[in-house]
């Protein structure tokens, strides 16, 4: 159907070192590097820049390297290289960064960086510290991913990574260029509503089989106010298909939507919302907001694979103005105006509280429903990148981190609280 689009590079870095004074060059202490066959069809070769520093103040350059598939490698992609790293105890902490510098097609051109998102690009580099040791191997492992412009028609905006497909949007405009009028106001009539688009799909196999395809999310939030603090309201995408209730004062209904189309031979999810907002309603300086991902398996522990950079949709779209009146119009993916684009995670990775595998039923979520909170309101926990964030009555709090050793697995009221 399409030729793979990831980019895999794979860098072990054993690392030993003598204990001298400055940066290491003497024998035996060095770095050994590993990057793996770069398997795809029309990306035959990538040059990279290296460099390590180690931890003195200020750091030093203890070696750097242009490397390439063809010249250091097996000529199919693969990269072997050898230097040193500073194991004096006033420097021991090590820092390795790595810089793509261009892929190059099958008939030896360089590919146009303007085909392809580089996680990695010269000036940027992504890095990681490590512990040179004495006498000792150190392994250090960055996994990139490389998005690609996608090629194939049945999304009207697309990209592609690993082998993924996938299409976003925020649209709040009519055909007639009048507001999008979609959900149901109270007493029947239809109002202004602005919609969330999220597809994706693995493609399918050199078989024709369809390969799974997950769909992972954060909650959609609208963050409103013109300076900190921010108040930010909550839309769970976890919940029952259909009509979700009002979220935040300037709402008159929010909506989700999930469901596969028939295509033959892939899974093509979707995973829709949609926010019907009050004409003239008080929700100043509001940002829409939502992170999203897919993969062709689970996460087991809902976060991004670690030490890897891996493709992120991003949406941060601004829908009203100080007066309150809604000012989003249509935002397609990577596209003008700006407000929904594709990035990288760091190679912390990244967690998405909620996933669905698509054509199940069941939606799986990070996120633990609570019951007992003063008032009756709704409430929830939900793990996110930043700590563990409550949500009660669609308000979202701060986040905290858990101490350590600890974990979420449930909540409950207050005893001093109760009745």
């Amino acid at each position: 159907m399409r030729a793979p689009h990831l980019l895999s590079l794979v860098l072990p870095l054993t690392l030993a070192a003598c204990g001298v004074q400055g940066p290491v060059t003497a024998p035996g202490a060095r770095v050994s590097l590993a990057i793996a066959p770069l398997d795809l069809t029309g990306v035959s070769n990538a040059t990279y820049e290296l460099r390590v520093f180690n931890g003195a103040s200020p750091a030093e350059l203890v070696w750097s390297a242009t490397v390439d598939a063809a010249g250091y490698g097996d000529g199919a992609g693969s990269i072997s290289y050898v230097g040193p790293c500073d194991a004096d105890p006033a420097a021991v902490s090590n820092r390795v960064e790595l810089e793509l510098v261009s892929l190059t097609g099958d008939g030896g051109a360089t590919i146009d960086p303007a085909t392809y998102q580089n996680p990695a690009p010269v000036g940027s580099p992504i890095a990681q510290t490590f512990t040179c040791q004495e006498n000792a191997d150190v392994a250090v492992t960055f996994d990139l991913v490389v998005l690609r412009a996608a090629q194939q028609g049945f999304f009207d905006v697309a990209v592609n990574f690993d082998d993924l497909y996938c299409s976003a949007k925020v649209d709040c405009v009519a055909d007639d260029g009048g507001p999008l009028e979609l959900l149901h106001q109270p007493g029947g009539g239809r109002g202004p509503t602005l919609v969330v688009g999220f597809a994706c799909t693995t493609g399918s196999t050199a078989t024709g089989e369809a390969t799974p395809t997950w769909l992972h999310m954060t909650n959609i939030t609208l963050v409103c106010g013109a300076e900190a603090p921010f108040t930010t309201y909550a839309l769970d995408p976890s919940g029952a298909p259909g009509n979700q209730g009002v979220i935040a004062p300037g709402t008159f209904q929010t909506a989700v939507y999930r469901g596969a189309e028939a295509l033959p031979g892939v899974e093509k999810c979707y995973w829709n919302a949609a926010l019907g907002v009050i004409p003239g309603a008080d929700l100043a300086d509001c940002r829409l907001q939502l992170r999203a991902t897919a993969s062709d398996e689970a996460f087991p522990t809902g976060a991004t694979p670690p030490s890897t950079t891996y493709p992120v949709i991003v949406y941060d779209v601004p829908i009203s103005a100080g007066a309150g009146a809604v000012t989003c119009t249509r935002h397609p993916l990577n596209g003008a105006p700006v407000g929904v684009a594709t990035d990288y995670t760091d190679l912390a990775g990244e967690v998405f509280p909620h996933h669905w595998r698509c054509g199940d039923d069941v939606v799986g979520s990070t996120e633990v429903a609570c019951e007992g909170t003063l008032g009756g309101d709704t409430a929830s926990l939900t793990v996110t990148a930043d700590g563990v964030v409550a949500t009660i009555a669609g308000v979202d709090s701060a986040p905290y981190q858990l101490p350590v050793g600890r974990v979420l697995d449930g909540c409950c009221a207050n005893p001093c609280c109760a009745d």
